[in-house]
């Protein structure tokens, strides 16, 4: 495996929110006002991964097509 496919796996293992919101409403069972506040910094964090995962595939995908047509 190369450097970057490795990169890919990695930032859409980012994606997996589930865990994360359960680990929120553990953390903060006694301060339910935060609840809310970090379960859209969650789903922003996870919209991040999924983009940035999905332009670096892309572009590997891209570059390895471009290098396989000229070969």
């Amino acid at each position: 495996m190369k450097f970057h496919e490795v990169a890919g796996a990695g930032m859409l293992a980012g994606i997996g929110f589930t865990m994360s919101l359960f680990v929120t409403a553990l953390s903060f069972e006694h301060a339910p006002h935060l609840v809310g506040d970090t379960k859209i910094g969650i789903l922003i964090a996870s919209l991040i991964s999924a983009m940035a995962a999905y332009i670096l595939i892309s572009v590997m995908y891209l570059a390895h097509r471009k290098t396989s047509t000229l070969q």
